[in-house]
């Protein structure tokens, strides 16, 4: 099999992740925007949820995904080349009303809930689509990282994942 490209990676790992999480919630909010964006998110439209997927960096390792230690090389250079991803969901949670009430702790409860449901099929989306791509050698090395809460701002709460995808550094120009 051929090595996929990075592009192709992304984009099949976010339709992979809408997937799992369209079926996870057959009645529940549905995703609205779904985009590979450079550089930081920008939730702009978590009121409809937001599923996104950044590059954050890429450096060179000797042994994936650590990065490389200065030095530790031979002649050929570091033996990975490692993109680090990051896949994030955004979704609405309650806030205060207009006149300063908080949420309900009902609404609250069913916003984590939510949050944590969507946690949990995100990383299982994500394996079940990057296993088969290195098992078939189309995918050198991955490996998924942490997963972080941010917010809630603004409306807003976000999930992020690490996603670290492996490409073989061949000897060479």
């Amino acid at each position: 099999m051929t090595a996929l490209t990075l592009v192709q990676v992304m984009e099949g790992l976010l339709d992979a992740i809408k997937a799992g999480l369209d079926t996870a919630n057959p009645s529940g909010p549905t995703i609205a925007r779904t985009l590979l964006t450079p550089g930081e998110v920008a939730d702009d439209d978590c009121m409809c949820g937001q599923l996104t997927i950044n590059e954050v960096q890429r450096y060179t390792s000797g042994d994936f995904p650590a990065p490389l230690v200065q030095g530790t090389t031979d002649n050929c250079g570091a033996p990975w080349l490692v993109v680090e991803l990051k896949v994030t969901l955004a979704r609405c949670v309650p806030t205060a009303l207009d006149d300063s009430d908080p949420p309900s702790t009902v609404d609250l409860t069913a916003a984590a809930v939510q949050f944590s449901n969507d946690q949990g099929v995100i990383r299982k989306s994500a394996g079940c689509y990057l296993r088969p791509l290195f098992d078939s050698h189309q995918l050198a090395s991955f490996d998924l990282g942490t997963q972080i809460p941010r917010g809630p701002t603004g409306g807003c709460i976000a999930g992020e994942l690490q996603v670290f995808i492996g490409f073989t550094n061949g000897c060479g120009c």
